[in-house]
């Protein structure tokens, strides 16, 4: 097998095949938010014939290239099919993609990349083994299969009596609307010290497989929770609340408001996009999601990934 960047002659192959997956991000709706800085990676078999694929964001800091999971996604979209029966030969053609994977990273000429996967990716091997440095991360996945009732009953007791609070004078919607998700995100985010890519985040609002929750009060949004999935997953992206209001019950009714909504729309599992950060985590796990390991790689040429890694704080 061997890896290599989508021609523009493949593009409708690559998002055909894509669109047979459960991840969402490296989908043809989504892409369209990165412009000609997104790339696509594909993996080919033996008879030229796509089996799978990747999205990454190319860009230039310090005027060295990078290779990065794209802006706002938690990892690559990684997907792959094969047509083998029985597990060993399945894992050994999964072992072939991702080795013709980490072949096409040696060979590269970027100075660094950074590349987070979905959960469904589980064999690293390769990957290591060509000197690449893996690391686990960790997110948390709900399982919509179950009743409201379980669902409830799985959570922290703190967390549901949060969500038991009195929201009568509160009005909950699954409408669209772009400006106000983007105002209430951006101003969480300039907050919190974080830069953001506003152009990526506004075209991203537009995507039809972004669902939106909001909570308004007075018909103004004060809490609102996204999500966006494809085939039976969904995941948790952007979360943010009115600061001007004093309700700490505000965030956690979005979010469980929009894990509703998903069940409802008929997504069978709820990623919460996972997150390494102390107090993000908790808040999560509240939630009674399963905690599920995911890889993150980087590496590069030279000195080049040692350096980024100090930057990038990895």
């Amino acid at each position: 097998m061997i890896a290599r960047r989508i021609l523009d002659s493949e593009q409708n192959l690559f998002f055909e095949l894509q669109a047979r997956s459960n991840e969402v991000f490296a989908s043809k709706e989504w892409s369209k938010a990165y412009g000609d800085q997104l790339v696509q990676i594909g993996v080919f078999n033996e008879s030229n014939q796509l089996v799978g694929g990747l999205i990454a964001f190319e860009q230039k800091k310090f005027g060295l290239r990078q290779l990065i999971t794209p802006p706002f996604a938690p990892h690559c979209g990684w997907f792959y099919f094969s047509e083998k029966k029985t597990n060993a030969k399945l894992q050994a053609d999964e072992k072939q993609a991702t080795e013709a994977l980490a072949e096409f990273l040696k060979k590269s000429k970027y100075h660094f990349y950074k590349i987070e996967f979905p959960t469904s990716f589980n064999d690293a091997q390769p990957l290591i083994w060509k000197g690449i440095t893996v690391k686990v991360k960790y997110t948390y996945v709900l399982d919509l299969k179950a009743s409201q009732e379980d669902l409830l009953q799985a959570m922290d007791t703190k967390l549901r009596n949060k969500l038991s609070k009195d929201f009568s004078d509160f009005h909950i919607e699954h409408l669209r609307n772009e400006e106000d998700a983007f105002h209430l995100f951006s101003n969480t985010m300039q907050r919190s010290n974080v830069k953001i890519d506003e152009s990526i985040l506004r075209e991203l609002m537009q995507s039809g497989q972004l669902n939106f929750t909001f909570i308004r009060k007075e018909k103004k949004a004060i809490g609102m929770a996204l999500f966006a999935g494809q085939g039976n997953k969904c995941y948790y992206l952007f979360g943010a609340i009115d600061r001007d209001y004093s309700n700490d019950a505000v965030g956690p009714k979005s979010l469980y408001e929009a894990i509703l909504f998903a069940k409802r729309s008929g997504f069978e599992y709820f990623d919460f996009e996972g997150s390494m950060v102390p107090g993000i985590e908790s808040y999560f796990r509240q939630f009674g999601g399963v905690l599920t390991p995911l890889y993150s790689i980087n590496g590069g040429r030279g000195a080049w990934p040692r350096l980024f890694s100090i930057y990038y704080k990895l």
